[in-house]
């Protein structure tokens, strides 16, 4: 554009310059004929005549192209500026920058095109902003979802992923993109669901399991998409590992249930149908079975409160008379309730604890059962002979009751289990003592409900210790 505008300038002014020219030597050439030669003497005076118009003329002719020439030059001078000004706006516009062209009072061709070039520069840069704002957002959006995104190319190659997908792959910290997806994953599920998608050019799902830890279950799904002139697939991942669990928990749970029902049911109608079958008349048996079929009717009364306990602790429909609690008095009345259980088997019972620890805010009733459940499993699971100990001391802003026994230990590998629905670490032993496999669970959420929290510290043959860590009232 400065190059056209050069040669413009030039032509323009060597086009005035000819014709000046031209005109001059015209006016000269009819100057010198038209004067008649009879109003000379002789060639000489009629030589010296011309000599002389000419010098006037060309006198006369050098002033007009001066005075004309100047604003022509001046004219051409500010054409060059306004189409210097049309080349830097449009090599602004190469680098992003949009500023207008300045424009002045003349109307002319040059303004139009000016006026113009400002109107399409301005369309341009705000089509470029809601473009770089919508592509911003987009980003943000996808970088911040729960779910992973990807955007699989022609050849599997990962043209764009957010962070999601890489962790649901278990790369973390790792980038995915400009990858092949064969490289980040080895789930043959996904590889094929994507060429599967891709091929027959429709939405497809499906569910994948991610060999992550812990193992994770996500739902696919996989959409082809134009981008670029090539076929790209949309890949979705969602996490379904908690629901996934939670349906598992159902099962287990009306599994678990109809089997503690079901044993006491059987018992109670076998028995019951025994005594209508003439076992009534037997005096000895008779007694015998009713106080079955009474003991069963209990486990089974003891089994459906502590559902119905556990729906409401779980549902957060618990209410809680909160109040300051004494521990030391929580303790003793706890004990005291057990202590003609634990000397009917035979068991040592002691309490150690501090008549000044600190009051805990809570339920005086719920911490009652909390720790009782603590005490009856602790004697049901020790061996006659064996001990029970109660231990309560403050460790910073917290008190700690613990309930330690010599029983017969839980493994490890059971430890981060117990405290499950209807877990039992050994099941025979559990229902022959009349356990409803709640109890722990139980206790868990009560304690969580008060801001606290329960450990297990156990080893097989040599006894439990189960810790319920209260914070202290700061009322």
């Amino acid at each position: 554009m400065k190059l056209v505008g050069t040669k413009l300038y030039w032509k323009l002014g060597l086009l005035y310059l000819l014709v000046l020219c031209l005109l001059v030597l015209a006016t000269h050439s009819y100057i010198s004929r038209s004067l008649p030669e009879a109003a000379f003497r002789d060639t000489l005076s009629r030589w010296n005549a011309v000599a002389a118009v000419r010098g006037l003329f060309w006198g006369t002719s050098v002033a007009i192209l001066i005075l004309v020439a100047a604003p022509f030059l001046f004219h051409l001078r500010r054409l060059n500026r306004r189409t210097r000004d049309i080349h830097q706006f449009t090599s602004r516009m190469k680098a992003g920058h949009f500023r207008p062209i300045p424009l002045g009072k003349r109307q002319d061709e040059l303004a139009e095109v000016a006026y113009a070039l400002n109107e399409f520069g301005a369309l341009h840069d705000q089509t470029i902003r809601l473009l770089t704002e919508e592509r911003n957002r987009s980003d943000a959006i996808l970088r911040s979802m729960a779910e992973g995104v990807a955007v699989i190319e022609s050849g599997q190659k990962i043209a764009f992923c957010n962070e999601a997908f890489c962790q649901a792959l278990g790369l973390i910290g790792v980038p995915c993109a400009g990858r092949l997806l064969v490289e980040v994953t080895r789930q043959s599920g996904l590889l094929e669901l994507v060429d599967q998608a891709r091929k027959r050019h429709e939405k497809l799902t499906g569910e994948i399991e991610i060999s992550t830890r812990p193992p994770k279950t996500f739902a696919v799904t996989a959409a082809p998409v134009l981008a670029g002139g090539t076929a790209a697939v949309i890949l979705v991942l969602h996490d379904i590992s908690d629901l996934r669990k939670l349906e598992r928990m159902r099962r287990d749970f009306v599994a678990n249930v109809s089997h503690e029902f079901k044993t006491p049911l059987t018992a109670i109608q076998g028995f019951a149908e025994t005594l209508l079958g003439g076992a009534l008349d037997d005096e000895k048996n008779s007694r015998r079975f009713l106080e079955i079929i009474r003991d069963h009717a209990i486990r089974l009364g003891r089994l459906t409160n502590d559902l119905l306990k556990l729906s409401l602790i779980e549902a957060g429909r618990l209410e809680l008379d909160m109040r300051q609690v004494v521990v030391a008095d929580l303790i003793a009345a706890c004990v005291e309730t057990v202590r003609l259980k634990a000397r009917q088997k035979n068991l040592t019972l002691t309490a150690e604890y501090s008549d000044d620890l600190p009051p805990i805010l809570g339920d005086a009733n719920r911490l009652r059962e909390a720790l009782l459940n603590l005490l009856d499993n602790a004697l049901l699971y020790t061996p006659t002979g064996g001990q029970v100990a109660v231990h309560a001391n403050r460790v910073g802003p917290d008190v700690i009751v613990s309930v330690g026994d010599t029983g017969i230990g839980i493994s490890k590998a059971d430890q981060p289990r117990i405290f499950e629905r209807f877990y039992r670490v050994d099941d025979a032993r559990s229902r022959e003592v009349g356990g409803t496999g709640l109890g722990l669970a139980i206790t868990k959420h009560l304690v969580e409900a008060h801001g606290g929290r329960i450990e297990v510290e156990s080893e097989v043959g040599r006894g439990s210790t189960f810790s319920l860590i209260l914070p202290v009232s700061t009322g």
